[in-house]
């Protein structure tokens, strides 16, 4: 047998005091206990009258509880948004700043590749050649 408990019901059940929740769990308990075969139904209800009866939470308290609760998670979500917007700034502003400073270097080795390439082509040893060859005393010009 289902039993509908609302939707909200394990906001209402966080927001029930604690000793509540315990109560609840412990009637669970001697409830399964009662439906037992082998359970002595007389010795359950002489316990029932004994036990002391358990004061139920204030309505009014379990509300303000579960507001409480739920404006402390928008506020934990609104902050999670705002972190995540200014991780996502800041990564956008590292990429800029990064950008920046291999421009020069991107320039230099494009102009270095053009005369290499140009070098080549003309077929005279371009800078780096010249460097490698006057560097090398074994080296015999072909």
């Amino acid at each position: 047998m289902a039993m509908d408990l609302g939707r909200d019901f394990p906001q209402r059940w966080l927001a029930a005091p604690d000793h509540y929740r315990q109560y609840i769990v412990e009637e669970l308990q001697r409830l399964c206990g009662m439906l037992d075969k082998e359970a002595d139904l007389s010795a359950w209800q002489q316990e029932q009258i004994r036990r002391p009866a358990v004061a139920q939470p204030d309505p009014q308290l379990i509300r303000r509880q579960l507001a409480q609760h739920q404006s402390q998670a928008s506020a934990s979500a609104a902050k999670e948004v705002v972190a995540a917007e200014l991780r996502k700034r800041f990564l956008r502003e590292a990429d800029d700043l990064i950008e920046q400073a291999l421009e020069p270097a991107r320039k230099a080795l494009r102009e270095w590749l053009y005369q290499e390439m140009q070098h080549m082509l003309q077929g005279s040893p371009g800078p780096s050649e010249r460097t490698a060859i006057s560097s090398n005393p074994t080296h015999t010009p072909s």
